[in-house]
């Protein structure tokens, strides 16, 4: 029910694709309009009784009270056994059990990094949607979380049983698995041409701005070399401030825009990249990890507690601190060709040792086991 968060769409959208063809619930469907046309592709099948779609929320001062009503009807005739809350907290209250699938580092992780990529208006947001956002966590009883330091974090705000927060690793989606062949290794470029990738949200902790500067530098560096940024940000102010920087940096010929990426597109984008480039200042469980360890693009990415606690030693790190450090970690894998390699093998050596990072119906039927558990509780 949340505005636009990030992963957690991609995670409601894998989520909602398995639930189709399960028959271990009765499933019913409240869904933010952003998922409107993700739904209507994919559940054109299912009883569209069970599906309701309601303006993006929190939106306080027009649709809020509207759809709050409208949700407390709905909790009432349905008379539900359970309601999960991906992205959580919905900003509603439930009477029937529910489970809260949180994973915003902010309210529980936040690092001195990313609170510095804030404006001072920013700052005062913060402040004040921490504020609401743990005070809808601590009416929480039930959590779904991906991290163990994230359980951590949730437990410092929330006064429940450890029990009833269960860790479950975000998990690479079968769509990944099922295109498994063309993750084959190799640097896919091996003309002069290179392609760096990044995937994001124009969130200020993803850090996004550095990148007109990281090329620059990285073509300085390297002038028989034709090096390309790929990024996704969606249209809007962020993105012709970011087109401004290009242009004032002369780079606006070497970065792609992509805009919003189906699951299929990203596939591609990753196939054809060289390297991906992660310098974002705060996250939970980042599933570009094991993206870019999957397709064996290595990756440079802040040398942060959140990415080392996954990706251990199978990705390359800079200082968050320092630009010439980023640039540096990137021209040796763009030179040295050993290195480069010597990465790749390290992530199909992770691939082999972490199973339960690329088993999405495991994955699904773990999230399922605790629905049952907490139901029955």
């Amino acid at each position: 029910m949340k505005k636009n968060s990030g992963g957690a769409f991609q995670i409601a959208q894998n989520f909602i694709k398995s639930t189709v063809d399960n028959v271990d619930f009765d499933w019913y469907y409240w869904l933010s309009d952003d998922l409107r046309s993700f739904g209507e592709d994919i559940l054109k099948g299912t009883d569209q009784s069970k599906i309701q779609y309601f303006p993006t929320q929190p939106n306080f001062f027009g649709t809020y009270w509207d759809v709050k009503k409208k949700i407390s009807k709905l909790e009432e005739s349905l008379k539900a056994d359970l309601i999960y809350t991906i992205a959580s907290p919905s900003y509603f209250s439930y009477r029937t059990k529910e489970i809260m699938r949180y994973a915003n580092a902010w309210h529980v992780n936040l690092n001195k990094f990313a609170y510095e990529t804030l404006s001072f208006r920013g700052k005062l947001r913060y402040f004040f949607f921490t504020i609401i956002q743990k005070a809808m966590l601590k009416k929480g009883k039930y959590f779904i979380t991906q991290t163990f330091s994230s359980k951590s974090g949730i437990l410092k705000v929330v006064k429940c049983s450890e029990n009833n927060i269960e860790v479950i690793p975000n998990t690479l989606p079968n769509i990944y698995m099922n295109k498994e062949a063309l993750a084959a290794g190799g640097r896919k470029s091996r003309n002069a041409d290179l392609n760096i990738l990044y995937i994001a949200v124009p969130h200020p902790h993803k850090n996004i701005k550095i990148i007109p500067t990281i090329l620059r530098k990285l073509r300085a560096r390297n002038p028989g070399k034709r090096i390309f940024f790929h990024v996704t940000i969606p249209k809007g102010a962020f993105l012709d401030k970011f087109k401004q920087k290009c242009n004032n940096l002369g780079v606006s010929d070497y970065v792609i825009n992509h805009g919003y990426c189906t699951q299929e597109k990203l596939i591609e984008l990753y196939r054809n990249a060289d390297l991906y480039f992660f310098p974002s200042l705060l996250e939970t469980f980042s599933l570009s990890i094991l993206e870019s360890i999957f397709f064996k693009v290595p990756m440079v990415a802040s040398d942060l507690n959140f990415n080392r606690d996954i990706a251990k030693e199978s990705i390359v790190y800079f200082s968050p601190e320092n630009l010439e450090d980023a640039v540096e970690q990137l021209d040796l894998l763009i030179n040295n060709e050993s290195r480069y390699v010597q990465i790749q093998e390290k992530m199909e050596l992770f691939v082999r040792d972490n199973p339960k990072f690329f088993n999405y119906d495991l994955s699904f039927a773990n999230t399922l086991e605790f629905f049952k558990r907490t139901i029955e509780q």
